[in-house]
């Protein structure tokens, strides 16, 4: 009998709809079922979420499911780490679907004689409404989509990075890291975004960050996203995130740039334009405020996350 060589952990809660699109998306993968398993971790969903895996794992039966009360993405990647057995662990986001040969490409890297501790790939986007016009192609990446790095796969470079979405993990490498930075994790309205953070620790330490475009998901935008408020929100957040991953850096390695130079609004005028819930011509100018804004409210102690 062949043993799995990597388990792929999809951390859902209450997205059934979503979750049972990703799951038949990866009962059809090319690879044996005997070569991989998959492990669903319901992050304390109130919906039919266990009702609906255990039916499909009827049919797919190298999938099983485990329940984490306590909420938080990195908190639940971490209890499907701690439950891996196999070489590898993958990480599709719940509302993603693989294409048919997604792990088989996403796993081929791991063999090459670089050895990559990490390994993602490109992710495509589904879009729930419309695109709207006022959303450019520079903030697309907030949305976890449209990494584009290359069209042949290759190593990552120091200013690009890899989409959480869509990632794997030689797991000795992931646990040698620590794992995901549960202090970072995404709750509620607090939309911090520090998934990438354990990519860092693993670089700084040596390990090999490798980019596929050909391991491809399509990723689901929805669109209570599709506005120009929940995108402010995401860049305030990103500050503050950026402000919460130096503290860590400190932590960890005694490193971590203590300041910025930030630029903030400098008139009233400017204060309301920053505030304003429609797309303008400035709305790169705006976001980018925000971002400061958030990071210099944390670093001061006046924003827990």
């Amino acid at each position: 009998m062949t043993t799995p060589i990597v388990t792929v952990a999809v951390c859902t809660l209450n997205r059934v709809d979503v979750l049972k699109d990703c799951l038949v998306s990866l009962r059809k993968q090319t690879i044996p079922h005997s070569e991989y398993q998959v492990l669903v971790v319901d992050n304390g969903s109130t919906d039919a979420t266990k009702e609906v895996v255990e039916s499909l794992a009827r049919e797919f039966d190298n999938l099983r499911y485990i329940y984490e009360p306590v909420t938080g993405l990195s908190r639940a990647k971490n209890t499907a780490l701690a439950q891996t057995t196999t070489r590898y662990i993958a990480y599709p986001d719940d509302d993603t679907i693989p294409c048919e040969d997604w792990l088989e490409e996403l796993l081929k890297p791991f063999s090459l004689s670089i050895r990559p501790a990490v390994v993602g790939g490109e992710l495509d986007p589904v879009w729930e409404i419309p695109r709207p016009k006022w959303l450019a192609d520079e903030f697309l990446h907030l949305y976890s989509v449209c990494l584009h790095w290359d069209t042949e796969p290759r190593p990552i470079t120091d200013r690009e990075w890899l989409c959480e979405a869509n990632t794997a993990f030689e797991v000795k490498a992931l646990a040698a890291a620590g794992g995901f930075c549960e202090n970072l994790d995404r709750r509620g309205h607090l939309l911090l975004s520090g998934g990438n953070f354990v990519n860092d620790i693993i670089r700084e330490r040596g390990g090999c960050l490798y980019y596929t475009p050909k391991a491809r998901v399509w990723h689901r935008i929805s669109k209570s996203r599709l506005n120009p408020d929940w995108l402010r929100q995401r860049y305030f957040w990103g500050g503050v995130t950026s402000s919460v991953i130096m503290f860590e850096r400190q932590r960890l390695f005694g490193s971590g740039t203590p300041w910025m130079d930030l630029v903030l609004p400098s008139t009233h005028n400017d204060w309301a334009a920053m505030m304003n819930p429609d797309p303008d011509a400035h709305l790169q100018e705006h976001v980018t405020w925000l971002y400061n804004l958030g990071w210099l409210l944390h670093r001061k102690g006046l924003i827990a996350a």
